[in-house]
């Protein structure tokens, strides 16, 4: 979220874009890997202003992206040659 690992003042100008966050997101966990923010409080304990308005962008991003599950059993199909028919069963 912000250069280092501890909370400064002086790096709220600083804190990584929505925009940014996306594409650490898609270049690790589209990756397979984990997405590790290290989101630290500032001097009272909380998270700051710029670092609250930077996750719930991200976090609307994120879920306006990969929202929608694309293999929901209730509505799709495979058009793999097995017919409109098919359906995907979720695993029990």
């Amino acid at each position: 979220m912000r250069p280092g690992w501890f909370w400064h003042a002086s790096q709220d100008s600083q804190v990584k874009t929505p925009a940014k966050l996306l594409d650490l997101y898609r270049t690790s966990v589209g990756r397979n890997s984990v997405l590790l923010l290290n989101v630290p409080p500032n001097r009272d304990g909380r998270i700051s202003d710029p670092d609250t308005a930077a996750l719930a962008s991200f976090g609307q991003t994120v879920r306006a992206t990969y929202g929608t599950n694309l293999l929901d059993p209730s509505g799709g199909f495979l058009a793999d040659g097995r017919g409109a028919d098919f359906r995907v069963e979720p695993r029990r």
